[in-house]
């Protein structure tokens, strides 16, 4: 049986950024909470996914990937505040490289430890 599934509290996620050391997770946990997308589409994440002048991000969810061709990317706008994480993280290619090469699950670890307590 599965666990009953639940959002990250504000105070939760308050403490997951501040006990947060690396600078790629803690702008991946803001980039999660700020946008609410899936921590293995904003792990995959490509500088080349943001427009600047836009000021969007356009990416294709992966766990729909398998559901054909014909999808909508998803689009959204970010907020000065994104603006600033992403100018933190780099230019060209995946914004957090660590995370893409297989530690996306980071984030439930850290809900864990704050849990925890």
């Amino acid at each position: 049986m599965f666990k009953t599934k639940r959002a990250i509290t504000a105070e939760e996620h308050a403490a997951i950024i501040q006990r947060e050391q690396n600078t790629e997770r803690r702008d991946f946990y803001e980039l999660l909470w700020h946008t609410g997308a899936a921590q293995s589409d904003g792990a995959c994440l490509l500088a080349e996914d943001i427009n600047w002048e836009a000021r969007t991000i356009c990416f294709t969810r992966k766990k729909l990937k398998s559901r054909g061709t014909n999808l909508k990317p998803t689009l959204f706008r970010f907020s000065a505040e994104i603006e600033a994480l992403l100018k933190r993280r780099p230019a060209a290619g995946p914004l957090f490289p660590y995370l893409v090469s297989g530690r996306k699950l980071v984030f439930l670890e850290a809900v864990r430890d704050v849990e925890a307590g």
